[in-house]
This record gives structure tokens, C-alpha cells and sequence, in this order.
């Protein structure tokens, strides 16, 4: 029992011990980590990679990820010297952190992708939901097919705000901390100096290297966005 404290704690503690261990084992890591990886022979970087490893990517992921190739805090700077990745992948990790470190981040993407390197997004389409539960009271309820269904019955979705709130809330164990459109990425991506900045689709891309990795069942929810420095 006392090796798990998650299992004995008030439940008012138990996110408060999760932030600081997180908060912990992220502070360790970076003062042990190296201020710049050189990777030789890959030329795209995947962030966010949880358990899904993308094979000619680099794939990184917060402190404590043991599939992560590399480890890395998105909030603070990339280990990569400048121009090093021909194109980056983050499919739904944007959504996890604040405005302010995402923009960091975008500046970040924009430092290290070489020119012409294609930056590829992927986050819940907020406009598409405030859309949705705007419609009248008995077509809201689409929006219930655009998430799979054993999500749905996993935290007892009955209601459209219930939903909404799902998607950009999300439970204590998978917290999103801001919701995207794409007017909103567009202008913070050329804020971040990036050129062109393009709606996209589900498992395209203008760079080959970066299709196909997009998940098919998160498509109906999802904002494909590509910046290209």
C-alpha cells in the first residue's frame, strides 16, 4: 500500500501528488539531460509519442515515458541544435499544455526544422464542437459519433456540455489546458515565424515522411494543421 500513496490518499491530494511528481521527475531529468542530442541518420522528430513509436522518427516524450527514445518537456526548450529535422509530428499533444508554453513551442519547432521543414499538428477542432452544441437542442447529439465509444461509456457521457467538457477538459489523469481552432494556430504559428501555415487532413501531408500516422478513429474531432518554415 505505502508503495502506492495514489491508493490511500484523500482524494483532494491526489492531484496535487501527481503534479509534484510529475514536476519532480521532470526537473531530475532535464538537469541530467544533455543540451543537445545529435541524431545522426534520422531527420524527423516525433513529439508526444506515448506508446506509439514511429519507425525514421526520433521519438520523444515527457520524463518517466519508458518507450520515449529521447526525453524531453515541451514547456522548456528543445535539446536540438538549430535546423536539425527535415519535419516534426505531434498528433494531440498541443492540447496538453497552456497557450503561452505552446507558443513557446512553436518558436521552438520553428528554431530547429531546417527551411522548408514541415511542422505537422494534430488537436481536438474546438470550432467544430462549439458549432455542434450551438445547432438546436435535438442535433447536438452529433457530436456524440465523433468520439470512440468506449471513451464515451468510460466516463459516463449522456449530455453535449458533458461532452464539451470531456474534449477540452478531459479527466485528472489526461487534463487538456487549451482548446484550438484553426484561426487561433494559424496566427500563433506565424507569430512563431513559420511562412505558411494550412488546414490539412487526416493522413496527408505535403512531406511523405510525415502521412499516414494520424489516428483514423480521432479524425471526426480532430484539426489537422501544417506550418512550413
Amino acid at each position: 500500500m505505502w508503495t502506492n500513496p495514489r491508493r490511500w490518499m484523500p482524494e483532494n491530494l491526489v492531484d496535487l501528488y501527481d503534479h509534484a511528481r510529475f514536476e519532480l521527475r521532470t526537473t531530475w531529468g532535464r538537469m541530467r539531460a544533455k543540451r543537445y542530442y545529435e541524431v545522426s541518420g534520422i531527420q524527423y522528430l516525433h513529439l508526444g509519442c506515448g506508446e506509439k513509436l514511429l519507425e525514421g522518427f526520433l521519438n520523444t516524450d515527457s520524463f518517466g515515458n519508458p518507450h520515449a527514445q529521447v526525453h524531453v518537456d515541451v514547456r522548456f526548450p528543445l535539446p536540438f541544435a538549430e535546423n536539425s529535422w527535415k519535419g516534426i509530428y505531434a498528433h494531440h499533444l498541443l492540447e496538453h499544455v497552456d497557450e503561452k508554453h505552446a507558443q513557446a513551442l512553436f518558436r521552438e519547432c520553428q528554431r530547429i526544422l531546417r527551411s522548408n521543414g514541415i511542422l505537422h499538428i494534430a488537436v481536438p477542432d474546438a470550432e467544430k464542437f462549439v458549432r455542434a452544441y450551438s445547432l438546436p437542442e435535438g442535433e447536438r447529439q452529433k457530436m456524440f459519433q465523433w468520439y470512440p465509444s468506449q471513451a464515451m461509456e468510460q466516463y459516463g457521457i449522456e449530455t453535449p456540455m458533458q461532452m464539451v467538457n470531456l474534449v477540452f477538459r478531459a479527466h485528472k489523469f489526461n487534463r487538456h489546458e487549451f482548446a484550438w481552432d484553426f484561426e487561433t494556430m494559424e496566427k500563433a504559428l506565424l507569430s512563431a515565424g513559420f511562412q505558411t501555415v494550412v488546414r490539412g487532413k487526416c493522413n496527408q501531408s505535403a512531406d511523405p515522411w510525415l502521412a499516414g500516422h494520424d489516428a483514423p478513429d480521432w479524425e471526426d474531432h480532430s484539426l489537422y494543421v501544417e506550418a512550413s518554415k
